[in-house]
């Protein structure tokens, strides 16, 4: 895990990112990384577990959280992004 990704010349701090998005009380963990882009260099990536029974969290609430810090490519959602 990096500590800054810069995309497009822009510093990106993961660890303010996974602040914010812990901060809802229906976030079980987060981790922000950095993906290959051709074009930015990098782009900003979430990886989000939610608490158990919080799967229609995940489709809305979720979205715009990752709007509002600049994450706003895709979702992929995974058995495990439900945590246990």
């Amino acid at each position: 895990k990096k500590d800054v990704i810069v995309s497009g010349g822009e510093n990106i701090y993961p660890v303010q990112i996974e602040n914010f998005l812990s901060a809802y009380d229906k976030v079980k963990d987060v981790a922000v990384i950095g993906l290959p882009d051709r074009r930015l260099g990098e782009i900003t990536g979430a990886i989000i577990s939610i608490k158990a029974n919080s799967a229609a969290y995940l489709q809305g609430t979720t979205q715009c959280l990752l709007i509002k810090v600049g994450i706003e490519r895709r979702i992929v959602e995974t058995e495990h992004s439900h945590g246990n």
